[in-house]
């Protein structure tokens, strides 16, 4: 053998004629594998831009103060129909007022009302009754009375 790769020198102090042989015949001595510099990570990409909105029409707020004069008719058609300015007949009003006489509107409102206001203002809605199936069919149970004892309930079919 042209070399004794079994020696326990150190293969860094060999020559490389002796590391390149003991590498291919005993797999020692060989180069140390470099580590490769880590990979850098990707660049940022820009952030995007906002979609940018179109311009309006109209400024609703520019001549607001002599508007009927000042104003055409297409910029008061537009600027009533997005913001409530420059409107030439009054917006319509609701039916009615759900605020108005709330405290008592079981009594002071009109069938009309109460249903107008409880399926758009969720206001006068009538209460679901009870429905008790104790004794096995509906009764409708009172608790009304006067006396708190509860065995004295009044129970309608």
């Amino acid at each position: 053998l042209p070399f004794n790769c079994l020696t326990m020198d150190n293969p860094d102090m060999w020559s490389p004629a002796k590391k390149t042989y003991c590498c291919a015949h005993g797999g020692k001595g060989c180069p140390k594998p470099t580590t490769p510099a880590p990979t850098p990570p990707p660049p940022t990409p820009p952030k995007p831009k906002p979609p940018t909105q179109p311009p309006l029409p109209y400024d609703c707020g520019a001549g607001v103060a002599n508007w009927e004069a000042g104003w055409s008719d297409a910029k008061k058609a537009w600027c009533c129909a997005h913001g409530g300015q420059g409107c030439t007949t009054p917006k319509p009003t609701q039916p009615y007022d759900c605020n108005a006489g709330f405290s008592n509107w079981q009594a002071g409102w009109s069938d009309g009302k109460k249903e107008w206001c409880c399926t758009h203002a969720a206001r006068g809605c009538t209460p679901a009754s009870k429905v008790c199936t104790l004794w096995g069919d509906p009764h409708i149970i009172s608790f009304d009375q006067m006396d708190t004892d509860k065995s004295k309930a009044y129970s309608f079919y």
